[in-house]
């Protein structure tokens, strides 16, 4: 009986958890703000940007992941002015609702990263040393 028991009880906890997403509640309200439309505002601006060869945006709950592969006679400050550029395309209150990861790639280059937050206003970067790789 308490085996029983014990089965019943597994079975009822894992059935409930496939019922929940893996986000939890932070995606309550996600409804409300028109993340596609600052994504596509996003990709026109890359694509007018002539040092940026290639974009790649993915969604996955609130983060937004912006991979951007860009000429290498970029300096990190080029490539954080082009990023910091890019929010004024996001509108306000979907800026304010998602957390935004970027990725720059560039030939013969480790990649460098930022990141910001929707309680934050401004780009945060990595320690990052402008040096080449060897292939």
């Amino acid at each position: 009986a308490c085996c029983i028991f014990m089965g019943t009880i597994c079975v009822v906890y894992f059935v409930n958890q496939s019922h929940y997403s893996v986000y939890g509640d932070r995606l309550i309200e996600i409804e409300n703000y028109d993340i596609d439309g600052s994504v596509a505002k996003l990709e026109e601006f890359y694509k007018k940007q002539k040092s940026v060869k290639e974009t790649s945006i993915d969604v996955k709950g609130k983060i937004v992941y912006i991979v951007l592969d860009v000429d290498n006679k970029l300096t990190n400050a080029d490539v954080q002015s082009i990023a910091t550029n890019s929010l004024k395309e996001i509108d306000s209150d979907v800026l304010g609702y998602v957390d935004l990861q970027f990725i720059v790639k560039r030939e013969s280059y480790p990649p460098y990263t930022g990141n910001k937050s929707s309680v934050n206003s401004v780009v945060s970067w990595s320690n990052y040393k402008f040096e080449k790789t060897e292939k």
